[in-house]
């Protein structure tokens, strides 16, 4: 690959963000309420709330249903709901979760209307499928309910979360690149006369545009040509952009392993590699040297190139149920308890498909250093909150 081209489509590219991000400051949306209260991946509180508001016929905005209706032409399904009686409810509970019989669970948005009809969506930004997921809410309310499933791109929910489940038949695919980003357009049309809510609607489009790396049409349009125009150069990028990124979490990884086993030198314990770093849930573990049999001990994750959670720190307690059950153990799912997760470094989620954070650690040799330390702390005092209740039970067994 001849290196002036790769340089050429690269110049041409950072040009090209370059004029959007001119184009931004000149609006003004530069200044975006989502980003400055740092809300742009939280889920429930921000995503959830702001996309049931909208869907809800009696939502704040006062348009009646019709967003909800929008909404349904957007995802081409006008006759699933009476719109005139829908009600929206946020973190519906469906029941217990019971994983034998795929039923249970608590729906991120869930519409029904009064003769029985309902839909659901299950709402993913960067948090990982739960077990069956997909599979509990398909089984919910069978016959009159359906499921979609709702990312940054429009990717297929995990093989544990929809099971033999075929998606455009069992449940279906939507995305906020392209229906949540047309749907708000949409919106915006019909709230033209109302100029609070159209640009409350259209900050939020910005948000999602910022975290699905699109840009407006014309320049969308620009760097497609762009691409087509210099192939070769783009195609052997795409090639090595995630091996790329391998390099970077691998070192963080390994920066981060030598900074504990610093810490850990004279407790008995020791950090080793867990999972493959090309595996979204790389970790690294913390065991009691000598004692790797043991069936709860401490660890970190994700460190791998797919992962799309936050860091966080936790015991893992898979093949141990009795340790999960004592009174001060939060079990968060099959394999971990008492989870926490990892808060953000300087205002950047640690996130291994945060480009921000990426980048920071790739540019800078310091700014690895600072956020190697920032891990081992945050580490090290969970390790030394949890690790005489974990040692009290093993030796007990």
């Amino acid at each position: 690959m001849n290196q002036t081209n790769l340089t050429n489509l690269f110049t041409s590219v950072q040009n090209l963000i370059n004029h959007q991000e001119e184009l931004e400051k000149a609006k003004g949306e530069k200044f975006n309420v989502f980003s400055i209260l740092r809300m742009e991946t939280k889920e429930n509180d921000t995503h959830s709330n702001f996309l049931g508001n909208l869907l809800d016929p009696r939502g704040t905005h006062l348009m009646g249903p019709t967003f909800l209706k929008l909404f349904l032409d957007q995802i081409n399904n006008e006759s699933v709901l009476d719109i005139e009686t829908t009600n929206v409810t946020l973190e519906y509970s469906c029941g217990p979760t019971n994983h034998k019989e795929k039923t249970g669970g608590r729906i991120d948005i869930y519409l029904e209307d009064n003769f029985g009809k309902s839909l659901s969506i299950e709402n993913k930004i960067y948090a990982d499928d739960q077990p069956n997921q997909i599979q509990r809410y398909v089984n919910h309310n069978k016959g009159n309910n359906q499921v979609y499933y709702l990312t940054l791109h429009g990717t297929e929910p995990s093989k544990k979360s929809k099971g033999k489940l075929k998606s455009g038949e069992d449940y279906f695919i939507i995305s906020y690149q392209n229906d949540m980003v047309d749907w708000l357009e949409a919106c915006m049309k019909e709230a033209a006369n109302e100029p609070i809510l159209r640009e409350s609607i259209k900050q939020y489009k910005i948000l999602l545009q910022k975290l699905t790396k699109t840009m407006d049409n014309k320049h969308e349009s620009e760097l497609q040509e762009l691409i087509l125009k210099n192939y070769d150069a783009a195609e052997y990028i795409a090639r090595n952009f995630d091996m790329a990124r391998e390099k970077v979490c691998t070192q963080l990884r390994e920066s981060v392993m030598n900074s504990l086993n610093d810490k850990l030198s004279n407790t008995g314990y020791i950090a080793t590699p867990g999972a493959k770093i090309t595996v979204s849930y790389a970790q690294i573990w913390v065991w009691k040297e000598g004692r790797k049999d043991d069936k709860i001990f401490f660890g970190i994750e994700p460190f791998g190139v797919t992962a799309t959670t936050k860091l966080f720190v936790g015991t893992f307690t898979y093949g141990d149920a009795e340790y999960e059950k004592l009174d001060h153990v939060e079990r968060h799912n099959q394999y971990w308890s008492d989870l926490t997760y990892l808060p953000p470094f300087n205002g950047v989620e640690i996130r291994m498909n945060n480009s921000e954070f990426i980048k920071n650690i790739s540019s800078s040799e310091e700014y690895l250093n600072e956020v190697t330390a920032f891990i081992t702390d945050n580490f090290m005092a969970y390790f030394n909150a949890k690790k005489a209740q974990v040692e009290e039970y093993l030796e007990g067994e």
